[in-house]
């Protein structure tokens, strides 16, 4: 399974933290014992840019509401 390591953070955090956290988790994930840990779970990692995750997130979020109104769920509280 390809995992892209999301880190989520409030929407107005700023660029540079955004960018911090980003450049952590890409040395984590450069640790051989990371590396075999992710894969005993069967994860391999996607590296994405910043910008690249957040395409590929509005873009799942999108397909995700696509799909229930396509099979009419509809959001409860």
């Amino acid at each position: 399974m390809a995992h892209n390591r999301p880190c989520a953070a409030p929407a107005k955090t700023p660029r540079t933290i955004v960018e911090k956290l980003h450049a952590e988790s890409e040395k984590a994930l450069a640790v051989p014992a990371v590396q075999e840990r992710l894969a005993t779970f069967g994860v391999e990692p996607m590296p994405m840019t910043v910008d690249e995750f957040g395409k590929f997130y509005r873009d799942d979020v999108a397909a995700i509401v696509k799909l229930a109104r396509d099979v009419n769920i509809a959001a409860t509280n």
